[in-house]
């Protein structure tokens, strides 16, 4: 009797079950399915958010323009990895998309986080924040930039080499200036001139193009992807004049132009010498929207930010104006939203979504402070042992090597250049 009653409460939980079950798969199947795009409306409202300033206080709003982390910092940054970099006083720190702060604000300068790491600056040297909030990298770096195919640019003792996501020097700091990898290359600067290194330190596009970009002080440099390779090629530079190459070093697009932007979407920005204006071309070298604006951005969602008669506004891959040229100040589009007069922000049909005025009085709200503690993590500050550089020579000039089995130069820069009418 009790072996029948075991096998009846089975057989009747089972059947409960699939009874559940389908009726879940009915309607909740069902339901999902209109549910679905109000749920993921929900997220991304959420987790899509655009730094918003009122009465000198920053806050953040979400997409459709309601204020969601309420107006507090004196400054704050874009998210990254659902992070953003917050200031309150002279001080930096973190917040997530939950408003909860995932650092104390503890450093003098916080960069944005790629690829789950984070630029810092306590005092006088650089480090690495994880997304824990706790040095991954700890400081010891006289600058840093942000991590970009598993490297990150820094620099010790005035020059510039490049780290691991451990910390690890991987190419010797020898470098006046050095930028970000992008689809496998980085340019470093030396000499004034400008060529392209792979992952392994070998030299593959010959230091010979033209730098003009220098800061004011290296200490301050933040790396410059106006020469990184994008889609394929990139900006270079010969005797004042502008075109791109390719990633074997060859001039894809001649050195016609006074200035030039990299490719996004297909188009690249570029300035005739001509007419002195902004027009884009394609990848072969045409000009397919008029060169008639003052300034230009590059492409961003389909859409560039154009200034005419002093005013910006916005264009399509064709040409056409989208939205009417009215802002002192346009940036590009991210999420369906672009910023315009350093405050408000617009649409991507041109309508107001917010405007810095929306709100008569700040709201401020004290964010909690999280588990971090309050005195600072540990700081290094020696300098790690570098190994001698190796140097080579092209007509009197030194240039650095990285790597220096495989690297060469195969061909001497040219003391002639000529460029096409």
């Amino acid at each position: 009797m009790e072996k029948k009653s075991i096998l009846y409460l089975l057989s009747t939980l089972t059947l409960l079950l699939l009874c559940v079950g389908s009726v879940m798969l009915f309607l909740g199947g069902g339901s999902w399915i209109y549910l679905q795009p109000f749920y993921n409306e929900r997220v991304q409202d959420r987790f899509t958010l655009f730094p918003a300033k009122v009465n000198e206080k920053w806050g953040y709003i979400n997409r459709k323009g309601s204020l969601v982390i309420a107006l507090q910092f004196d400054e704050a940054q874009e998210f990254h990895q659902n992070i953003a970099a917050v200031k309150v006083g002279d001080r930096w720190g973190y917040i997530n998309v939950w408003e909860s702060y995932l650092h104390n604000l503890e450093f003098d300068l916080a960069g944005d986080f790629s690829e789950d790491l984070a630029a810092v600056r306590y005092g006088n040297a650089w480090g690495y924040l994880n997304t824990f909030g706790s040095y991954a990298i700890s400081p010891r770096f006289e600058a840093a930039s942000s991590f970009s195919e598993g490297t990150a640019a820094v620099m010790l003792d005035k020059k510039w080499g490049y780290i691991n996501k451990k910390g690890d020097v991987v190419i010797q700091p020898q470098f006046d200036l050095a930028g970000s990898f992008s689809d496998g290359l980085a340019y470093v600067v030396y000499a004034n001139k400008l060529g392209y290194i792979n992952k392994t330190g070998k030299i593959v596009i010959n230091p010979r193009y033209d730098f003009n970009d220098y800061v004011s002080s290296p200490y301050a440099w933040v790396s410059n992807e106006k020469y990184n390779f994008s889609e394929g090629l990139a900006v270079a530079s010969m005797s004042n004049r502008y075109g791109f190459i390719d990633k074997a070093g060859e001039n894809v697009i001649d050195f016609l132009y006074l200035d030039a932007l990299p490719f996004r979407e297909g188009l690249a920005a570029v300035k005739e010498r001509e007419k002195q204006k902004w027009g884009f071309i394609d990848q072969t070298g045409e000009l397919v929207i008029q060169a008639k604006y003052n300034q230009v951005d590059s492409f961003s969602e389909g859409l560039a930010a154009v200034m005419l008669n002093r005013r910006w506004g916005y264009i399509n891959n064709y040409g056409l104006p989208i939205v009417r040229s009215q802002f002192a100040a346009a940036e590009k589009f991210k999420y369906g939203l672009a910023r315009v007069d350093l405050v408000n922000y617009i649409s991507n049909t041109g309508d107001e979504v917010w405007k810095s005025g929306s709100f008569p009085l700040p709201l401020v709200v004290t964010l909690p402070p999280s588990n971090t503690p309050e005195t600072p993590l540990n700081v290094v500050t020696e300098t790690p042992t570098l190994e001698p550089t190796p140097t080579i020579v092209i007509n009197g000039t030194p240039l650095l090597n990285l790597d220096a089995p495989t690297a060469a130069f195969s061909n001497a820069p040219p003391s002639i250049i000529e460029v096409t009418p």
